[in-house]
C-alpha cells in the first residue's frame, strides 16, 4: 500500500518531534510544558500524531514514484545544443568569470570590505607575532590574513579590500570547478544552470564571499572533501587515480586546518567504510591515515615549533557549562551549599545568573576557570554527573535550547536571546586597525544589508525557511529519504560528512549563519543526489 511506507512515517515522526518539542522549548524555555497537565499532554500527542500522519502520507505518495523511476542511461557525449554550449572550449573560464563578476556589485557596495567576526582577534595576533597565536582561531587562516595585512603596510591598499578580492577569486574558481565536475557527470543542463544561478546570485553567498572569516575557506575545502567522499563511495572504497588521491588528502587536511571541529568529521566518517567495504580490496584506509597523520604533524609538531599555543579546552564544553549554569539558575534556592562551593571551583557561582544566556554560551564560557578544570578533572566530572542525576530535565532543556535555531524549523534566524546578526557586515573600529567604508552603490548596499539583517525574508515565511539556520539538517534528512526510496541505500553515506559537521555545530556556543555556510553551498549537490542519483552514483553499487 502506498500509505504504509514505514520509512516515510519514521522521517515524519522525527520532524513532528522537532516541531512539537522545539515549539515548547522555544516559547516556554522548557520541555515540561508538554506534559505538566492533562490538557498539555493531549495537545502534545494530538500535534505529534497529526503532523506524523499527514506528512507521512504525503511522503509515502512521493516515495511511491520509485516504482516508475527510470535509472537514466547517461550518454557518453552531450546530445543537446545547450549541453554542447556548456561543454564548449573554455567553459571553465566562462563559469569562473560569470560567478566572480556576479559578486562584484556586492564587493563595490561594501568597499573596502567587511571587518567582523573573529578577524579583530586575528589581527591582534598578526600585529603581535606568532608567539601570540592560539589554535582557537586556525593559524593557517590567521597567516593568510597576515599576508594581506603586511601588503597593506607596503602598498597602502586596505587588507580587507585585497583579501576580499582574492577570496572571491578563489571561491568562484572552486564553484566553477564544482560545476565542471557536475558537467563531467553529463548532468542535464537544467541542473547545471540552476547550480550556476544559485551560486552566482544567491545574496548570502555574495556577502560571505568577501568576509575575512575562516568559514569561507573551510566551505571550499569541505565541499571538495564531500565530493571526494562521494567518489570514494562510488568506487567501492578504492581510488587509483593519483590526482584524485592527492585531491582527497589535500581537501581532508585543509578542511581540518581551517576548522578545528572538522577533525571529528574526518575521523567519524571513516568508520562506516570499514563496515561496508570490509570484504573488498580498498585503499581508503591509506587515504584517511595519510590525511590524519599529516594533519597531526602540522597541528602538533609544526605549530608547536612555531610557538603557537593550544586553544582553550573550554571551547569544547559549551553544553556542559550551559547545563550546570541552568541548574543554578533554575534551582538557586534549593542547591546545597557544598554543591555551590564545588560549582564555584569551576564557574564563579555569584556570576552565573547574570551571565547565563540559554542560547549563547560565550558569557558563561568567558568566566569558566579552565585551569581548575584541568587540575581537578575528576571532580568536575563527578559534579557534572551528580547534577545530571538530580536535575535531568534542566540538562535536557539546556542542551536542546542552546542551538535550537539549527533544528527547530520555526526558529528565527536572528535569535532574540543570543542577539547574533544573521550575517555580520559591520566593521570593528579598533585602536590597532580601522576600516572606513566608502559607501559606493548605496542602493545595492541597502539591498544586501536587508539580506544580512534577515529583514528581506521576514515577510515571506517560505523564503524565511529557505534561508533559515535549520534548513540544512532537514534538507539532508529529506534528500536522504528520497535517495533511499530510489534504492540507493549505500549512497546515503554521502550525507554523513554533512550530518557530522551539523552535529559539531550543535555542540558549539551559539547558532550562527556563518557556521552553516559550508552546508548551504552544497544545497545543489544534495538535491541532485536525491532527485537524479543516477548521475552521481552507480545504481549497481547503491
Amino acid at each position: 500500500m502506498i500509505l504504509t511506507n514505514k520509512k516515510a512515517y519514521i522521517f515524519s515522526a522525527i520532524y513532528a518531534a522537532a516541531i512539537v518539542i522545539g515549539r515548547a522549548i522555544y516559547n516556554s524555555d522548557t520541555i515540561a510544558i508538554l506534559y505538566n497537565s492533562i490538557s498539555h499532554m493531549m495537545v502534545t500527542l494530538f500535534s505529534f500524531a497529526t503532523i506524523t500522519l499527514v506528512l507521512g502520507a504525503l511522503l509515502s505518495i512521493i516515495s511511491s514514484h520509485k516504482k516508475n523511476y527510470q535509472y537514466r542511461q547517461i550518454p557518453a557525449v552531450p546530445n543537446s545544443t545547450i549541453d554542447k554550449i556548456l561543454h564548449c572550449k573554455g567553459h571553465l573560464l566562462i563559469f569562473w568569470c560569470f560567478i566572480f563578476l556576479s559578486w562584484i556589485p556586492c564587493y563595490i557596495s561594501y568597499f573596502p570590505g567587511i571587518f567582523s567576526y573573529d578577524i579583530n582577534t586575528q589581527t591582534w595576533y598578526v600585529i603581535n607575532g606568532l608567539h601570540s597565536y592560539t589554535r582557537h582561531h586556525p593559524p593557517l587562516h590567521t597567516m593568510i590574513w597576515g599576508i594581506f595585512y603586511s601588503l597593506e603596510q607596503f602598498t597602502g591598499i586596505k587588507a580587507t579590500a585585497s583579501y576580499g578580492l582574492v577570496q572571491m577569486l578563489i571561491l568562484s574558481l572552486s564553484f566553477a570547478l564544482f560545476i565542471n565536475w557536475l558537467l563531467s557527470k553529463n548532468i542535464n543542463w537544467k541542473w547545471i544552470l540552476g547550480t550556476l544561478i544559485f551560486l552566482s546570485f544567491n545574496p548570502v553567498i555574495a556577502i560571505m564571499s568577501l568576509i575575512p572569516t575562516k568559514d569561507v575557506y573551510f566551505a571550499i575545502t569541505f565541499m571538495w572533501y564531500s565530493i571526494n567522499y562521494a567518489e570514494l563511495l562510488n568506487s567501492d572504497g578504492k581510488i587509483n587515480n593519483n590526482k584524485q588521491c592527492i585531491c582527497f588528502i589535500a581537501s581532508a587536511i585543509l578542511m581540518c586546518l581551517f576548522r578545528n571541529n572538522a577533525i571529528y568529521v574526518l575521523v567519524l566518517s571513516i568508520i562506516p567504510l570499514f563496515i561496508i567495504f570490509r570484504k573488498k580490496k580498498t585503499n581508503f584506509e591509506t587515504l584517511f591515515i595519510t590525511s590524519l597523520a599529516i594533519y597531526i604533524f602540522i597541528n602538533g609538531i609544526v605549530f608547536t615549533s612555531l610557538h603557537i599555543k593550544e586553544g582553550n579546552s573550554r571551547e569544547m564544553l559549551s553544553i556542559p557549562m550551559q547545563q550546570i549554569s541552568r541548574v543554578v539558575v533554575k534551582n538557586q534556592n534549593t542547591l546545597d551549599e557544598t554543591v555551590k562551593e564545588k560549582i564555584n571551583t569551576f564557574i564563579p557561582y555569584d556570576q552565573i545568573i547574570e551571565n547565563y544566556n540559554p542560547r549563547f554560551a560565550d558569557p558563561i564560557k568567558n568566566i569558566f576557570i579552565t585551569s581548575n578544570m584541568k587540575q581537578n578533572s575528576n571532580e568536575f566530572l563527578q559534579l557534572y554527573f551528580s547534577l545530571f542525576t538530580k536535575h535531568p530535565k534542566d540538562y535536557i532543556d539546556a542542551a536542546l535550547e542552546l542551538n535550537i535555531p539549527y533544528w527547530y524549523p520555526f526558529a528565527s534566524a536572528v535569535d532574540s536571546y543570543s542577539k547574533r546578526t544573521y550575517i555580520e557586515t559591520w566593521n570593528y573600529d579598533l585602536d590597532y586597525y580601522h576600516v572606513e567604508r566608502k559607501g559606493y552603490l548605496p542602493t545595492i548596499n541597502s539591498m544586501y544589508q536587508k539580506v544580512a539583517s534577515f529583514d528581506a525574508f521576514k515577510a515571506f515565511p517560505p523564503l524565511a525557511f529557505i534561508f533559515s539556520l535549520s534548513l540544512p539538517i532537514w534538507l539532508i534528512f529529506f534528500c536522504g529519504f528520497i535517495l533511499d526510496s530510489k534504492g540507493y541505500t549505500k549512497s546515503l553515506l554521502y550525507f554523513l560528512p554533512s550530518a557530522l559537521l551539523w552535529l559539531t555545530f550543535m555542540a558549539g556556543p551559539v547558532s550562527n549563519f556563518r557556521y552553516i555556510f559550508p552546508l548551504v553551498v552544497l544545497y545543489p549537490l544534495y538535491l541532485i543526489c536525491a532527485i537524479k542519483p543516477g548521475y552521481i552514483f552507480d545504481k549497481t553499487k547503491g
